[in-house]
């Protein structure tokens, strides 16, 4: 195992067990193994079909069993805790992400780099909440009530 890819540290799976507690333990390595803190080129150290892979699923149909696994509310909800978690040790915030995408925002004008603008206006507005992708799953991490909602059309 790779420095990038060190295990979830257990309090934070402790942490995160009310996400988890109707997961199969296979469904738990799956969600382990995909929200493991550490990147690779700034993604995951590992998608969603490796995941499924270490966790003990079929190799020959693991990205049909990983896209299965990804839509489900359960494993959605499972792994955003793990995430908010490691953000939380991690010291990264809502805000400090607002204010990095704010300077790159300013850096696209001044370079006259549009395209870099307008991403970071996509990913501002994602952080806010106005701009929504299929899913909004949301937690909040002192009581872990956890909200998923689908939207239409997905």
């Amino acid at each position: 195992m790779t420095d990038s890819q060190q295990p979830v540290p257990s309090s934070i799976i402790a942490t995160s067990n009310t996400a988890r507690l109707a997961l199969s333990p296979r469904q738990q390595a799956f969600v382990e193994a995909y929200a493991r803190p550490g990147t690779k080129n700034g993604e995951l150290a590992l998608n969603a079909s490796e995941a499924c892979r270490r966790a003990g699923y079929s190799a020959r149909g693991a990205n049909r069993t990983a896209h299965r696994l990804l839509r489900e509310p359960r494993i959605q909800a499972a792994v955003a805790a793990i995430r908010a978690e490691v953000a939380a040790l991690a010291g990264y915030t809502v805000e400090r992400c607002m204010v990095e995408l704010e300077k790159g925002m300013s850096f696209a004008l001044d370079t006259e780099n549009a395209s870099a603008y307008v991403r970071a206006v996509e990913l501002r507005a994602k952080l806010a909440g106005i701009l929504v992708d299929k899913l909004d799953a949301r937690l909040l991490v002192g009581s872990f009530e956890i909200h998923i909602e689908r939207f239409p059309g997905a």
